[in-house]
């Protein structure tokens, strides 16, 4: 198993924008990837998704203030790119995102659009976009500025195609909710590499697990978001915890994930929306197909 950066020789002071939708596994990722990353990460562009944007920009500055973390946030998209809007999970997150913990914020958002901070980066030079959530800030991006595409690498949480979806049975959530992004982004890009629901299945997270962290800034406010989640929607519906961003955010720089190169297209029809489809004369995408999970969740915390 090879993290994404030494299996495309990337350099190892790329910058990166990390776009998310701030729900509790969004949280989580971010917190690994400042630890991760560092100074790489030079933004945090938010989508509509989880919840509604304006819900997901609170959180994002929110987690930034908990952690003592100096670092932009850009309010992107409020709804998909052809889509009139997006379909929330109040039921997976809760009403506000975050298992109905408020992260109090004084902080602002930046006046740039989400999709003009990535612009603005990628004039600079090569950039990773890791994306946990609906594309749509990065298919923006691209449309508006299709020469810069062969300096920006995207990793992106999304997908299913050897198991069922989580939204039906054809669909993983992020890629339902905005298939026309991923397309775009799929058709400009060389390297995108997925990580699906064929792997995050197979890394998952009990109450157990999670009380034996060790007391920190960070753990106290995970447990106590995974603690809230087990208790309106886990333990209810017999559900176990699933690390699905947090999986994706390690995809870059750490060694649990293995890949191999797929044909694939996605559906953007009505019918089927958010379907990945294996074909003879799809875009070449790194998709993960196998997880070291416990070794994984030992790195967590």
């Amino acid at each position: 198993m090879k993290s994404l950066q030494t299996i495309w020789q990337l350099k190892t002071d790329t910058s990166v924008i990390v776009d998310v939708d701030t729900g509790i596994d969004d949280a989580m990722a971010l917190i690994l990837l400042r630890r991760w990353l560092g100074d790489r990460i030079i933004g945090l562009t938010t989508t509509g998704g989880n919840v509604e944007i304006g819900k997901v920009i609170h959180n994002t500055l929110g987690l930034t203030e908990y952690l003592k973390w100096d670092v932009p946030v850009y309010a992107g998209a409020e709804k998909p790119l052809r889509q009139e809007q997006f379909t929330h999970a109040p039921e997976f997150h809760g009403q506000n995102g975050l298992a109905e913990r408020d992260l109090p914020t004084t902080k602002v958002v930046s006046s740039m659009s989400a999709s003009d901070a990535i612009i603005a980066a990628l004039e600079k030079g090569p950039l990773i976009v890791i994306a946990l959530g609906p594309a749509v800030n990065i298919a923006q991006a691209l449309i508006a500025r299709p020469e810069l595409s062969s300096s920006l690498t995207v990793v992106m949480m999304g997908g299913a195609l050897a198991v069922p979806g989580n939204h039906d049975q054809y669909s993983e959530f992020n890629f339902y909710q905005d298939p026309d992004s991923v397309k775009t982004i799929w058709e400009s890009c060389d390297r995108v590499a997925v990580i699906p629901l064929d792997v995050t299945h197979q890394c998952l997270l009990t109450l157990a697990e999670v009380a034996a962290w060790p007391a920190t800034s960070e753990t106290d406010l995970m447990k106590d978001l995974i603690t809230r989640w087990y208790e309106f929607f886990g333990t209810p519906r017999g559900r176990t915890f699933e690390l699905y961003d947090p999986l994706a955010a390690s995809a870059l720089t750490q060694s649990y994930l293995s890949f191999d190169v797929k044909r694939l297209e996605i559906s953007c029809t009505t019918a089927n929306r958010g379907q990945v489809l294996a074909t003879e004369t799809g875009r070449s995408i790194m998709w993960a197909n196998q997880v070291d999970s416990k070794s994984f969740k030992r790195e967590l915390f």
